[in-house]
């Protein structure tokens, strides 16, 4: 059986959406960040900087989510990642837009208010909220665009970039990061929170994106 190894982040949200989208079995191992988990012998051994989420299947280890993401999808055969080059090159497409154009600021609304605010309890800083709002106003205009032509990011199938975008946006459950004004935006999320793999992830993370 498939192990993951992971805590209550976007990344390891990720995975999990997209296992049970595809309806791998899977034991989940929880890496308390709190008490260090991620920084012991045993877990730096899978992930040599300590990180998450990790998987272990067939005496292989796999890290970084979009990676673990495309080779579970690989290995179901699955239409959700097609074999054709030029099919998955569109998604591939997507999957780096959303990596590195939101997944970036949408990450500072995560760490601002959930890690350094609720966590530590430190001050949340303003201004830096303010500079990835701008960010974002500037990106989600494009996705905006996209969903306004098509029911999902790479037309009217569900694929594998929708299953690792979800997670992502998910983030504004628990900020203040809004995407009220993108309505196609929001019929998206509201489509991708309805499926049975959002029920499953929320079955794994009861209180959802808490640190």
């Amino acid at each position: 059986m498939m192990r993951l190894f992971g805590h209550s982040t976007l990344t390891v949200a990720k995975v999990i959406y997209t296992l049970e989208e595809l309806g791998h079995e899977f034991e989940y191992i929880n890496i308390d960040l709190k008490k260090k988990q991620h920084k012991s012998e045993e877990h730096l051994l899978r992930s040599p900087l300590g990180k998450v989420p990790v998987l272990e299947h067939d005496g292989h280890v796999i890290s970084e989510s979009n990676s673990i993401c495309r080779y579970l999808t690989r290995i179901s055969n699955n239409r959700f990642y097609p074999n054709g080059p030029v099919k998955a090159a569109k998604i591939d497409q997507m999957m780096d837009f959303v990596a590195h154009h939101i997944f970036r600021p949408v990450g500072v609304y995560f760490y601002q208010e959930l890690i350094l605010h609720k966590l530590f309890a430190k001050e949340i800083n303003q201004e830096a909220l303010a500079e990835v709002k701008f960010i974002l106003n500037e990106q989600f205009p494009f996705i905006n665009g996209i969903l306004s032509q098509n029911k999902f990011l790479c037309g009217d199938q569900i694929t594998l970039a929708d299953m690792t975008s979800f997670p992502i946006l998910m983030t504004k459950d628990y900020t203040s990061l809004n995407i009220d004004e993108y309505e196609h935006i929001s019929r998206w999320y509201d489509q991708m929170k309805a499926r049975p793999a959002h029920e499953g992830l929320m079955q794994i993370f009861t209180e959802g994106y808490k640190i």
